[in-house]
């Protein structure tokens, strides 16, 4: 994760990973989570330290290889990633009171998260061309 400011542009490190970053979100603890789906991780950051402060294991994307894992940050706290290539929607506890839950599992394809303002989720199914409400239960 790269910090760039302007008027020149410099980046600054933040924090290196191991695996691609694909997808970031703010949390309600003033972190980021940052989506790693090739290493099968969430990864929280602090950025005032600098420092990574948690490790969430999310089985989705445990199969090792590259895909986009986008993420959406809920009113409650908890975060929904996605996990395109077998087509699941998890539920991410941010705290690590719980272990992800999956919530879906027919949504092959599934890249782009968005929570609108009325509180509908909407996903881009990126194989099929399309964006689609997406009910939680």
């Amino acid at each position: 994760l790269t910090l760039c400011s302007g008027p020149r542009w410099s980046c600054t490190t933040v924090v290196r990973f191991d695996a691609p970053p694909v997808g970031l979100a703010q949390v309600d603890t003033g972190e980021i989570a940052v989506a790693l789906p090739a290493a099968g991780i969430l990864a929280m950051v602090d950025l005032e330290q600098d420092i990574v402060t948690d490790r969430i294991e999310l089985p989705g994307w445990d199969g090792g290889h590259q895909q986009e894992g986008y993420l959406v940050a809920l009113p409650d706290g908890h975060l929904l990633a996605s996990a395109p290539h077998p087509g699941e929607l998890w539920q991410i506890d941010t705290l690590g009171r719980t272990p992800p839950e999956r919530l879906r599992t027919d949504l092959p394809g599934l890249t782009g998260l968005a929570l609108a303002a009325d509180g509908t989720l909407i996903g881009a199914l990126t194989w099929q061309h399309r964006l689609v409400r997406i009910q939680l239960p």
